[in-house]
């Protein structure tokens, strides 16, 4: 293997950075900027518009159940660039949009999308090009969605405002975006070391952090006999289900009990780069203090997010900053965890298939808590009452998932020692 300057690990690590930046922020992390005025202008309620959520969350839990086999054959970076592709064509279906059949059209792009270009993907990637420090460096790549949100949320929002159909040019303008960053993406990322006839960053070198989580683990066909296992996966829908059901329809939230759309968007923009920092933080604290610590850190403070959300009125937009900052630091349990979960309690074996069922089912909980909570309130007229008790259910899954880890640890001390017993 040839020694390089610049290690092209690098490279990709600033292009999946790039990646994210771009697909989750102006894609995903602005969605609840469109629900208020594309509903008004179509005259579609909430509950029905959020179908088009249903669409895109059902196609990513499709394909993330699925990852495992799907990246195998295709490798990521045919799976990237058909993903930048369904992207923008999401974003210019959106923008054209007149009923409901084309919003859920929209809806299957931007899964497909989404799919092929954020968690699941970037965790593959990282697992093939970098050996120390990967929550670190997922951290990192993932934390990108925030300062993508916030970029976005200053760029299309005042666009979104300029007039009753101004977020159809909002939506024209991402697809425009999102279309020659891909170009980039494409055009750098590679799928394997070996392909530019270099070793892994990290290899042979001492790391500094945790090696709590490098372990080969069972196959994926024992791993699914495991009750703990089927646990795992329950805690990662109801994060997902909870998570979404507040951080979707916020910003519609806070426009409903007053508060004015410009401090919203600074809100949103505040709310993004503490992501951002969240995301980093997260990754570091999971290499320096591991899962159990960022799972009960991360769920603490999504829950009194979802507190304070609910609580938020327009006498005070106090709450709303706090609220922004707070639930930053709870994001991170339906992204960057995932696949850090997956490594740390099931192995190295089976973690494609897993990381990808963890990731599909968040995603699934997602599907069905944006037609729910939208539901909710077209049926009482505001979100105050469906947050408190997401909150407090939330409470109980965080206490469950540290049950299931502690579980799950004494099951890989049980593995090794039967490995142990097998070689002598």
């Amino acid at each position: 293997m040839k020694k390089e300057k610049l290690h092209y690990g690098w490279i990709v690590f600033g292009v999946c950075f790039l990646m994210v930046f771009v697909t989750l922020g102006f894609c995903s992390s602005v969605r609840s900027l469109y629900l208020a005025p594309v509903t008004k202008d179509t005259g579609i309620p909430r509950s029905l518009f959020s179908l088009n959520d249903v669409c895109r969350y059902a196609v990513v839990t499709t394909v993330n159940i699925f990852f495992g086999k799907i990246v195998g054959k295709f490798g990521a970076r045919r799976l990237i660039g058909a993903g930048f592709i369904f992207l923008a064509a999401s974003q210019f279906v959106y923008s054209l949009s007149t009923n409901l059949l084309m919003f859920c059209l929209g809806g299957i792009l931007l899964g497909c999308g989404l799919a092929f270009t954020t968690t699941a993907i970037v965790g593959y990637v990282v697992e093939k090009w970098f050996t120390n420090s990967k929550g670190t460096i997922m951290g990192i790549i993932l934390a990108a969605n925030g300062l993508g949100g916030a970029t976005a949320s200053q760029i299309l929002a005042p666009v979104i405002e300029a007039g009753a159909s101004g977020w159809r040019n909002a939506y024209r303008l991402s697809a425009f975006i999102v279309l020659a960053v891909g170009l980039i993406v494409v055009f750098l990322i590679r799928n394997d070391p070996k392909d530019k006839n270099v070793e892994p960053m990290g290899k042979d070198g001492k790391s500094k952090t945790r090696v709590v989580n490098d372990w080969e683990g069972r196959e994926f066909a024992d791993v699914k006999k495991k009750g703990f296992f089927w646990a795992t996966i329950f805690c990662c829908f109801m994060i997902g289900f909870i998570i979404q059901s507040s951080s979707s329809s916020s910003t519609a939230h806070l426009r409903d009990v007053g508060i004015d759309p410009v401090i919203i968007a600074n809100v949103l923009s505040f709310h993004m780069i503490a992501l951002f920092l969240s995301k980093m933080g997260t990754g570091f604290l999971f290499d320096r203090f591991g899962l159990r610590f960022v799972v009960s850190l991360c769920g603490i403070c999504a829950t009194a997010g979802i507190i304070i959300l609910a609580l938020s009125n327009s006498e005070t937009t106090a709450g709303a900053y706090v609220y922004g900052v707070v639930s930053s630091i709870g994001l991170p349990l339906e992204t960057i965890v995932m696949p850090l979960l997956a490594r740390e309690m099931f192995g190295l074996k089976a973690y494609a298939s897993v990381m990808g069922i963890c990731v599909g089912v968040v995603q699934a909980g997602s599907m069905i808590a944006s037609p729910l909570v939208n539901l909710y309130y077209d049926l009482v007229g505001s979100y105050r009452g469906i947050y408190i008790i997401c909150g407090i259910v939330f409470a109980g899954v965080v206490i469950l998932l540290n049950v299931l880890i502690t579980i799950a640890h004494k099951d890989r001390k049980a593995y090794k020692a039967e490995r142990r017993a097998q070689r002598a």
